[in-house]
C-alpha cells in the first residue's frame, strides 16, 4: 500500500539543448483513481512534474517530453517515478521500460549563409554582401585576404547542399 518511488541515477545533460526523453509506461489500478507521476530534477532537490496520469486500465503507452520544457539541463538530471495508491485501498500496477534520451544536433549548413534553412539566391547575395564588407566570417579560408578563393569556397559549400 501507499506510494512507491523509483529515482534514477544522475544523468549528465550539461550543455545539451533540445533533449527529448521518451519511455514506455504501463499503469493500471482497479479503483481508477490512483496517480502515476513522472518528475524531473536538475539537482536532485527541486522536482517538477513532467507527466502524470490518473487511473488507467493497463496497456503500454509511449510518453515523451522535452527536458528543457521543465528544467535547465545539468550534469545531475534525475527522473523520479511515483505510483501512488491513494487512499491505500486498491491493486496498483506500474512499470517503465525503454527509456531513452536523445538530442538532435543539427550541423551548420555552410551554404545557408542567411540562416533561413533554404539554399537559394538570397544566400549568395548575403555572402557577397558580407564579402564586400570584408566581414571576418566571409574570409572562409582564414588567410585575412578577401579574394576569389573565399568566393570559390563559399560556392563549394553552397553546391554541397545541406
Amino acid at each position: 500500500g501507499g506510494p512507491t518511488v523509483l529515482t534514477s541515477a544522475p544523468i549528465d545533460l550539461a550543455g545539451v539543448e533540445g533533449a527529448e526523453l521518451s519511455l514506455a509506461v504501463w499503469y493500471a489500478n482497479d479503483d481508477g483513481d490512483d496517480p502515476f507521476t513522472i518528475e524531473i530534477s536538475a539537482d536532485g532537490n527541486t522536482w517538477v512534474t513532467a507527466w502524470q496520469t490518473v487511473g488507467g486500465g493497463g496497456g503500454w503507452q509511449i510518453v515523451s517530453f522535452m527536458v528543457d520544457d521543465y528544467i535547465t539541463p545539468s550534469a545531475n538530471v534525475q527522473l523520479r517515478f511515483t505510483a501512488a495508491d491513494e487512499p491505500n485501498d486498491s491493486v496498483t500496477e506500474a512499470a517503465i521500460d525503454a527509456i531513452s534520451i536523445r538530442a538532435l544536433i543539427c550541423e551548420d549548413c555552410g551554404g545557408d549563409w542567411n540562416g533561413d534553412t533554404v539554399l537559394d539566391i538570397f544566400d549568395i547575395t548575403s555572402y557577397l554582401a558580407d564579402f564586400d564588407a570584408q566581414t571576418s566570417a566571409s574570409d572562409l579560408n582564414g588567410d585575412d585576404a578577401w579574394d576569389i578563393f573565399d568566393v570559390l569556397e563559399f560556392l563549394e559549400l553552397f553546391d554541397a547542399g545541406c
